[in-house]
C-alpha cells in the first residue's frame, strides 16, 4: 500500500480525486469574424502609343478588363457594363484571400473611364482613368481606391497591414501595366 503522504494515495490532497474541476474556458473566437479591413489608394500614369479614342475604348471594354485582370476563378456578365469577378484564392505568409466583387465600368465624356463596385461582397473599388492626347500618343492617368475585408483576427491586422497593402498595390500596378501594354496601336 502507498503511504498517505504519497501523491498517488487517494487521501493525498494532490491526488486526482481531490483536484478541483478545471475552470471553464471562454469559447474559442470565431476567426472569421470580425473581418479586418484594408484600404489603399493607387495612382499612376503611363503613355500609350495609340490615339485617345482607341485608349478610352480599350479601358472601357469589359472583355479587355477581364482578359487583363489577372488571376480570376470566374466571371459573370450582368449587363449594363457590370461584371461579377471572383479571384483565384491567394495564400501568402499564412494569409488566405479570395476577392469577390461586382463592378461597373463606363465612359464619361470622351476622355474618362470610371468604375465602381456594386453590392456587398468582400472587395470594393472605385477609380478612374483620365486620358490626354499627346500628339499621336495618349497619356493615361490612373487612380483607384481598393478596399478588402479579410478573414483574419483583428489583433493580426496590424501585423498583416503592410503585407496586404503591398500586395494590393502590386496587383493594381500590374493590372494597369497590362491594360496599357495591350492597347492596340
Amino acid at each position: 500500500p502507498l503511504h498517505p503522504l504519497h501523491p498517488l494515495h487517494p487521501l493525498h490532497p494532490l491526488h486526482p480525486l481531490h483536484r478541483p474541476p478545471p475552470l471553464p474556458l471562454p469559447p474559442l473566437p470565431d476567426w472569421r469574424l470580425p473581418m479586418a479591413r484594408f484600404e489603399t489608394l493607387y495612382t499612376d500614369q503611363r503613355r500609350v502609343d495609340a490615339p485617345l479614342e482607341v485608349a478610352v475604348n480599350h479601358f472601357a471594354d469589359l472583355d479587355v478588363i477581364v482578359a487583363q485582370y489577372g488571376d480570376l476563378e470566374s466571371t459573370e456578365r450582368l449587363g449594363g457594363g457590370k461584371i461579377r469577378l471572383v479571384q483565384t484564392e491567394r495564400r501568402d505568409k499564412g494569409l488566405v484571400f479570395q476577392g469577390r466583387y461586382t463592378g461597373e465600368w463606363r465612359k464619361e465624356g470622351s476622355d474618362r473611364v470610371v468604375w465602381q463596385t456594386h453590392g456587398d461582397e468582400n472587395m470594393w473599388n472605385r477609380g478612374e482613368a483620365r486620358f490626354t492626347a499627346v500628339g499621336e500618343a495618349t497619356e493615361v492617368h490612373f487612380t483607384q481606391t481598393l478596399v478588402v475585408d479579410m478573414p483574419i483576427p483583428a489583433i493580426l491586422a496590424k501585423l498583416a497591414r503592410r503585407i496586404v497593402e503591398r500586395e494590393l498595390n502590386v496587383g493594381m500596378q500590374a493590372y494597369f501595366k497590362r491594360m496599357c501594354d495591350s492597347v492596340p496601336r
